[in-house]
């Protein structure tokens, strides 16, 4: 975009990134668009969405053996918290990942593959 309005306005354009440091000072830095492999993460990132969905609804539409629910549950959940983690790594901000994020998405992801599950078992006859 920054490439095309210098052409049609004649005005320089610049695209910068600006961080404020822990002094006050304000620093820039040029903006690069994020490589294939960021942009891929960041794909598989955001599919991790639909996984308590997907997973809980194909749960309940083909098993009722508890082990099971959980064991595929956790796997989605460790997937998910994998794509996360990959992600958060290629951001150029600070290079941590939080425990707390971890089992944050672990109580949001539960919640919503069980829902997803007793409706899908509900409409399917099961329960």
């Amino acid at each position: 975009m920054a490439k095309a309005i210098t052409p049609a306005t004649g005005l320089p354009v610049r695209v910068v990134i600006r961080r404020k440091s822990l002094s006050g000072a304000v620093e820039e830095t040029p903006w690069t668009p994020p490589s294939t492999k960021a942009t891929s993460l960041r794909t598989a990132a955001l599919a991790t969405v639909a996984l308590p969905y997907a997973g809980g609804i194909v749960m309940g539409w083909l098993s009722l053996n508890p082990a099971i629910v959980i064991a595929v549950g956790l796997a989605l959940w460790l997937c998910m918290v994998l794509a996360i983690y990959l992600t958060s790594r290629t951001d150029p901000g600070p290079k941590r990942f939080p425990v707390l994020q971890a089992l944050t998405t672990l109580v949001t992801f539960s919640a919503a593959y069980a829902m997803c599950f007793v409706v899908t078992a509900y409409f399917r006859g099961r329960l």
